[in-house]
Parts: structure tokens; sequence; C-alpha cells
């Protein structure tokens, strides 16, 4: 082939078909020019240094890239819009530099091996990177956790390839086995770090870079790691082509000509810091102002910061800086595969528990990894745990998992390698997977390996939703599953999840969220949401005390809950409670089974009297008024309740009005009919009731409702009843009234600082207690998840919203499709979401 035909450049615009294909069609102009003697398979060369062997076939006057351009697309995490620009050096290669949505040369991830035979056909050449063929493109440098070291050319790919020919392996069986999936349609966050010739400082999987990776906006925004010139002096922001090498246009020409200053601010706080372009070496420099920014902050080496340009007058950044020194909060989301609807994504088995993860400021002993596609020769340690507990000293730890356990080496850099790939592929590890590394022998350095599990539906569905919790029935599956919605459901026999938890099963990618009122959903969650494209969340639960709907507000999330569902097992419940401490049902049940029984006694468990005792109700709403009515029904007891508001329906219940068979059926029987009064404080029913139970909201006016002074009030008989929040009650108050008072009784389905019970609560027998159970009748629950999947999918759909959250009998016919809204929206005014009209 002539020189004339080298060195021609072509590009390529990544659409949707060739993902989902995995073919790439050669310009027909090139192919009529230089195809001639091309060789099957032809070699694309990576700036990073791979090469791929890629085979092609030839359909009429096309030709495409096949076979190993699936694979070879994959590696890189090709996505819609990317541009690949090729440049033919003849003899069938290709150097090939892949350049991003905003026209940014991207980051090439890391080979650690060479594939050969079956495998992918990359390999990684011993000589030094090739420099990019375009003007003025650099690659990203590999940055190292240990600037002593000298970070290495090449991979040692003869030492890999020996191993696995030691466990019977090849690399490329390996490498297949754990192979990711193409996330089709995925929008990526692009970062722009720093290029320079001098020794780089921090490695690419630092935590806090990969945090900052997440972020999405639909502003320009780029990311950059603090350096120490960045510290030290001022802010090198490098131009391309006349324009900031980063997402859009940030600071054009003119722009510049009329401002020299730059407004960069952090939550409410600004700073401003000049700015000035340098023409020979087309950076903006911040320069006067950086440093008082750097300090005021507390920027350090290896921290990241995320700039978004805002649309506020001038030229402005909002700035979001992610600390070195935070733990990162990885992406549990796992690669789209093949399969049937549901696949079990359960890592190492089912026998592991998920340790709790809390802050990494309060427990420093274990961090959390996952795994991404490249990583399966080597894997980075967070740089501050390497620093705790000086392990940048050692070269072998140990891994453990049940009883087995791996002998990994650690590197100069910080890197699991030697062993990985082999604890790898003998636990199934797979890209998309985390585990929780905690630290159990700082001597020997032996770490307890635990893995997340999590269960997936619909792998391949449009819109990834996550349940942080199984949930009973699967109709709510079935309706999520049928509106193409990949379902991720997290099974870790861990109770409560943390903050920290939940964000690394949103990852970077989720379109809603069904979770449990035992969560704290708050800013960090909502803004890890936000960032990943989520629309919704909904608790399963009617209440949702355990989210703060402002920050929902601010991120525009929608919060669903599920009312209308548990209104009669809640009151049943609250009812059984009542008989039970009335008759002490709980207290004879454990002396029976302690053998205690050995004949009848006249005063053995002597209990009260149910019939013409009253009734006292505080919250006479929907669970209130059902439970009034199962206790005047069922036990002909009087009525005395208080409520804000009149409960006109309950009242003529009682009275006989709407229902006037069983005012008759107490006369024909001779018998007093029954009573009702409406209470103008709520210390009347106090003092009155025999039974009180509890069922108001819980706001800043009902916490500690029930307090010492007002326990002190009731009859030293009466028996108390919570089924509605535990912080209506002063626990503590509560179990000293108990003491002094053997006689007054109390059954509670909630606690104040649930899941625990303030101490001496459990043994006392005087109280009842059981695990807030209240909805838990098999109809209810599965309701319940129901309507928390629907509520996400209407948001999901831009469904509107029901138009009464109680009428929700639609929602929970099994024989009828649901009507095309959400259930129940709390925060739908505050978003502007249009009611359902049906």
């Amino acid at each position: 082939m002539s020189s004339l035909k080298s060195n021609i450049h072509f590009f390529k615009r990544i659409e949707e078909d060739t993902l989902r294909n995995g073919e790439l069609r050669i310009p027909r102009s090139f192919v009529k020019k230089c195809w001639g003697e091309m060789s099957n398979p032809l070699h694309l060369l990576l700036p990073d240094g791979g090469r791929w062997d890629v085979n092609w076939k030839k359909l009429n006057v096309d030709v495409w890239l096949i076979d190993k351009w699936k694979k070879f697309a994959e590696f890189y995490s090709l996505d819609h819009d990317h541009l690949l620009v090729f440049k033919y050096k003849g003899e069938s290669q290709f150097q090939v530099v892949i350049l991003d949505q905003s026209g940014l040369e991207m980051g090439y991830p890391m080979m650690e091996a060479t594939f050969d035979g079956e495998g992918n056909g990359n390999s990684l050449r011993n000589s030094k990177r090739e420099k990019s063929p375009l003007p003025y493109s650099r690659s990203t440098k590999k940055v190292k956790t240990n600037p002593r070291k000298e970070e290495p050319n090449s991979c040692p790919s003869q030492d890999v390839k020996t191993k696995s020919a030691q466990t019977g392996k090849t690399n490329a069986s390996v490498f297949e086995k754990t192979k990711p999936k193409k996330i089709g349609g995925k929008s990526t966050v692009h970062a722009n770090r720093r290029w320079s010739k001098s020794k780089a400082i921090q490695n690419e999987g630092s935590s806090a870079l990969e945090r900052a990776m997440t972020f999405r906006s639909d502003n320009p925004f780029f990311v950059c790691e603090m350096h120490p010139s960045y510290i030290q002096k001022y802010l090198l922001v490098p131009l391309f082509r006349n324009r900031l090498a980063m997402p859009g246009n940030f600071i054009t020409e003119d722009k510049r000509d009329e401002d020299e200053n730059i407004t960069l601010w952090v939550s409410e706080r600004s700073w401003l810091v000049k700015f000035c372009y340098n023409r020979c070496s087309g950076q903006i420099n911040l320069s006067t102002g950086w440093k008082n920014f750097v300090m005021e902050n507390n920027l350090e080496i290896g921290d990241v910061c995320v700039f978004e340009k805002t649309k506020i007058q001038g030229i402005s950044f909002r700035v979001f800086i992610y600390r070195d020194g935070e733990e990162s909060s990885p992406s549990v989301f796992p690669a789209y595969g093949e399969g049937a609807n549901r696949s079990n994504q359960t890592v190492l088995g089912n026998n592991f528990a998920w340790g709790s993860v809390e802050n990494p400021k309060m427990s420093e002993n274990h961090f959390t990894l996952s795994i991404k596609p490249n990583e399966f020769y080597y894997k980075s340690i967070p740089r501050n745990f390497l620093r705790k507990y000086d392990i940048e000293n050692m070269n072998d730890v140990m891994l453990r998992v049940g009883m087995k356990s791996w002998h990994v080496k650690l590197d100069g850099y910080g890197r699991f390698t030697s062993g990985w790939s082999e604890f790898m592929s003998q636990c199934n590890l797979k890209a998309g997977d985390v585990c929780r590394f905690d630290l159990i022998d700082d001597k020997q350095f032996v770490f307890q390996v635990r893995p997340v599990s999590i269960e997936v539906w619909n792998p391949n569905g449009k819109y990834r939703v996550v349940s942080t919790k199984s949930m009973p029935g699967t109709r709510w599956i079935n309706l999520l599953i049928q509106n193409d919605c990949r379902l991720e459901i997290c099974t870790e026999k861990k109770t409560i999840l943390s903050v920290e938890d939940i964000i690394a099963l949103i990852g970077d990618k989720c379109d809603g969220v069904i979770g449990q009122l035992t969560e704290d959903w708050g800013e960090e969650l909502f803004s890890a949401l936000s960032r990943a494209g989520g629309k919704a969340f909904s608790n399963m639960a009617v209440g949702y005390n355990n989210v703060n709907v402002d920050a929902a507000n601010k991120y525009g999330v929608a919060i669903g809950n599920t009312p209308g569902v548990l209104t009669e097992t809640t009151a049943e419940l609250a009812a059984s409670l009542s008989l039970a401490a009335a008759r002490r049902i709980v207290e004879a049940d454990e002396f029976m089974r302690a053998g205690l029984y050995d004949g009848w006694l006249p005063h053995l468990f002597v209990g009260n009297l149910l019939k013409g005792q009253t009734v006292g109700v505080i919250g006479a709403g929907r669970i209130g008024s059902a439970y009034a009515r199962m206790m005047v029904e069922g036990f002909k007891m009087n009525l005395i309740y208080f409520d804000l508001y009149q409960a006109t329906r309950l009242e003529k219940f009682v009275t006989g009005m709407l229902l006037p068979t069983y005012a008759s059926f107490l006369k024909a029987n001779g018998e007093t009919p029954v009573t009702w009064k409406r209470a103008a404080t709520m210390d009347e029913v106090l003092q009155e009731a025999d039974i009180i139970s509890l069922h108001p909201v819980l706001d800043k006016t009902t916490y500690h409702l029930v307090n010492k002074e007002r326990l002190a009030k009731m009859k030293k008989e009466a028996i108390l009843i919570n089924c509605s929040r535990g912080p209506v009650i002063d626990e503590v108050a509560l179990v000293e009234h108990l003491k002094q008072n053997p006689m007054f009784r109390v059954g509670l389905d909630v606690f104040e600082d649930e899941p625990y019970m303030k101490p001496g609560l459990g043994e006392l027998k005087n109280a009842i207690v059981v695990p807030h159970i209240a909805s838990a009748s098999k109809w209810t629950r599965e309701g319940m998840a129901t309507l928390a999947a629907l509520n996400v999918l209407g948001k999901i759909k831009g469904y509107p919203v029901w138009f009464d959250a109680n009428k929700v009998e639609p929602f929970l016919n099994e024989n009828a499709r649901p009507p095309a809204a959400c259930p129940s929206i709390v925060n739908a005014k505050a978003l502007g979401l249009p009611s359902s009209k049906l």
C-alpha cells in the first residue's frame, strides 16, 4: 500500500445502533481508497499503549468492525456521542483517539495484562506510550499513591500469564467470565484532570476522584484534582482550541475581554478570584484570590473540585469539594446483562452478612470498593486507609471469606496485584460488585471481605429502580418489570442501611428508589439520587418522618408514601394489644412456657373487663376511628376522644345513625347503649378513660405528648396503647411510671429510639412490646409494596398524582390494570405536579 494512503484520518461518531449491535461501519470513502490490502484482523493502537486485534466483515460496499470491536467498546465504556478519530498508519494499523461528548480526549483505563488466543485480542506494548496523533492532545497520566517510587512503564504480563496457567485458567477465560455489559444511553460525567509533566500524586482510583466522577448536572462543569502547585500557587485551567478543555464554552474570548474576575461559590458563600489568559500556553490562570479560596475551604493535595458553571450574571462557578480523606461512595450498579428477568447478583453466596457501614469519620477500620471492568488484575486501596494503618510499607496482605483465605500482594502504589485475580475468579466477583473490607488483624493485615447481595429483575430494563429491602408479594415486581424497569433489590441481612450503604446502592444511574422508614433520607441521599438522575423516592410506609421533604424539594425529587391501605390492620393490632394488656395474656403465656402452672388458682392473672369501660382515643383520624369502632362494637365500650377536628362519622356510628341495628341489638338484650363524648382537652381523656390509644401524627407539637405529668393524670390501672409513632411518648418517664405502678399496663408497637427500647422497658411484666408490626398482615404489606412501586413508576412515567391518597382501592385490584397515576406524592404541590381527574 503506498505511503500516500497512510496518515489518513477519519472519525466516527458513536450511535445507539453501534452500541446495541456491537458493530462499527467504516466510511465508504476510506474503504474505496485504502481497503484493498487490509488484513483481517486489523489492529487498533491506543494512546495508552493498548493494541486491539479486531475482525471485520464486508457486505456489498460496506465494511464493518465486528467480534472484538464489541469488547473494545465495552472496555473503553464507549457511549452515545463519543467521537473516535482514526489515523491510518499503514500495514493494517490504525491509531485511535477517543473523545468524549465535550470534545475532550478521555482518560484511558489501565490494562494490566496480555490477552491472547481466544481472549479479547488486546495487549499492552512494552514500549513507551505512543503520542496521540491529535494536535494539542495529551492523554491523562496514571497517577500514583506513593510519590517516592517510579511508576512502571508496562505491566508484568508474563507473571499474570504464569499464574493463570498454574490455576488451570487462561487470562482470557477469566476476563470472559467477568466481562461487563454495555450500559446503553448512560449519561457520563467527564473529568478534566490537569495534564502535567511532573510526577502525579494520587492514584486514578482514589476515593475523592471516584466520588467527583459521579457528579451530574445539566450545566457545563469540569473536574480538577488538587496538585501541589494548585495548593501553593494558583490554578491552571488548560484551553483546547481556543476554548476550555471541558464540557461547553466556559470563558469565551468576549467574556475574557469584558471581565478579569470570576466568582466561586461554595454553599452560600462566594470568593472573587482574578484570572488571566496566557496566549502562549493556552491556559487560564486563577491567581489573586485563589489562595484565599484554598485556605478558607481547607483544600489539600488529593482533594477534587467540581466547577459547575452557573447562570448568575458574570463569570461564576459553583464549586463542589470532594475530600481525599473521605471514603469513596462506589456505584453498586451491576452492568446490564443478558438472561432471564431475574438474576441473582449475590456474591460469594448468601451466608455472609453485610457489616454496618458507618460514617467513615466515625469508623475507620474498613473500606468499601466497587469492582470496575478494568480492575480484574489490580485494585487500588483508599489512600487515607493506607496511611492510617501504615500499610504503604507492606507487600503482602490476607483476604478472608468465611474460612478460606487468599494471600495478595500489595505494590508500592497501594494496589492489590498478584493474587487479586485469583481472589476475583474464585469468589466469582465481577464488574459492578461491591465488597466491604474489614481489617480484623492490624498486625498481620488480615481483611474479612463481605460482599453486597443484590437480586436483579429484568436486567435490560430501560429504567433502573432500586429497592433497599425485599418486600412482600410479587405484584409490585411485575408492575415494574412490565413497564421496562430494571429492578435491583438489596437482599442483605442488615436491618437498617446507613446513608453510605444507600449511596452505594444508588450508584451513578438510578431513576427511583423504594425505601423504608428506618432510613435517614436527607440532603446527602437526595443529592446523590439527583446526581444519578433520580426522579422519585417512596417510603413503604404511610409516615415519612424519616424524610427531609425540604431537601427533596430542593433536588426536585418526588416523595411517595402508602396511605389508605393499613387503616384496618393497624387498628386491629391496637385492639389486640388492648385485649392482651387487659387480660394479661402475654404474662400468662410466659408463665405456662416456664412450667410454673401447677393448677387453677382464684387469683391467678386477674385482669380487667372491657365491657362497660371507657376507651379513650387521642387522634380520631382514619386509624383512630377504626380502632374506636372495633372497641365500641366488639367490646361494648363507651367512647371519649380528643381531636382538633370533629369525627362526625365516628359519632354517628356510636349513636346508631350509621348502624341502627347495633343500637337495637343492645336494647333488645336489655343492655345500656354505649355513649360517646368529644373531650375539650387531651387531659380530660387521660383522666376518664380506662384504655387510652394514641393515634396522632408526629410533629413538634406531639413530641413527648405523653410525658411524666400526663402519665400521672391517668388511672392507676389504666392501659396505654401506642401504634402511632414512638416519640409521642417520653419513654424514660414511662419506664419509671410502670415501675411505680405495677397495675398500670402498656402495649407498644413503636419506640422512641427505634429499634432500641429505653433501659428497663423490656424487663417489665406490665409492658407488652412488639416490633413495629401494626401493618404486618399479608394483604396490607403487599398493598404497601404495590403503592410504593407505583409511586416511583408513576413519577418516572410522568403520570399525574391520584386525586385522593386515601382512596387507593383501584391500585390494589389485582384483576385490573392500575390507574395511570401516582397513588400518593406528599410534596406534589411543592413540585407543581398535576392532579389526576379520574
